[in-house]
C-alpha cells in the first residue's frame, strides 16, 4: 500500500508537473502567440495605412485628372472658338478679294476701254491729220498741172543731193 501511495503520489505529482508545465508551456506559447498577433495587427495597421494613403492619392489624382480634363474641355472650345473666328476671318477675306478682283477686273476692263478710246482718238487724229496731208497735196498737184513733171524730177534730185 505504501508502494501505492507513493505510485499515486508519485502519479499525482507529476500529473500536477505535467499541468504546470502545461501551464508554463501554455503561458510561452500564449505570451509567442500575443506578440505574434501584436505584430501581425501592427503589420496590418501599417498595411491599412498605407492603403489609406494610396486611396487618397487616387482621389487626389482623380481629382487632378477630372481638373484637367475640364481645363482640357475648356482650352478645347476656346480653340475651336479661336478656329471658328479664323475661319469666319477667312470667308471675310475671300469675300473682299473675290471683290477686290472683281473691281480689278472691271477697271482693267475700263482701262483696256480707255487705252482702246485713247488709240481710236489718236488713229483718228491721224486720219485726219493723213487726210489734210492729203489735200494739201491734190492742191499743190492742181497748181503745178501746167508745170513740167521733167524738171520737177531733176529739181527735186538735185536738191537731194
Amino acid at each position: 500500500m505504501k508502494d501505492t501511495k507513493r505510485l499515486v503520489s508519485l502519479l499525482i505529482t507529476i500529473i500536477f508537473l505535467s499541468i504546470a508545465a502545461g501551464g508554463v508551456a501554455g503561458f510561452f506559447v500564449y505570451r509567442d502567440y500575443k506578440e505574434n498577433t501584436a505584430h501581425l495587427g501592427r503589420r496590418v495597421q501599417s498595411t491599412m495605412d498605407k492603403f489609406g494613403m494610396l486611396e487618397d492619392n487616387l482621389k487626389d489624382i482623380y481629382v487632378t485628372l477630372e481638373n484637367t480634363m475640364d481645363e482640357s474641355a475648356i482650352e478645347r472650345k476656346q480653340v475651336l472658338d479661336k478656329i471658328e473666328a479664323m475661319k469666319e476671318g477667312l470667308r471675310n477675306w475671300e469675300t473682299e478679294y473675290r471683290d477686290a478682283m472683281l473691281q480689278l477686273k472691271a477697271d482693267m476692263d475700263n482701262l483696256k476701254v480707255e487705252k482702246l478710246t485713247r488709240t481710236v482718238e489718236n488713229l483718228r487724229s491721224d486720219i485726219r491729220g493723213f487726210k489734210m496731208k492729203m489735200q494739201d497735196m491734190e492742191l499743190r498737184m492742181d497748181d503745178t498741172k501746167g508745170v513740167d513733171l521733167g524738171r520737177i524730177s531733176v529739181n527735186s534730185e538735185e536738191r537731194e543731193r
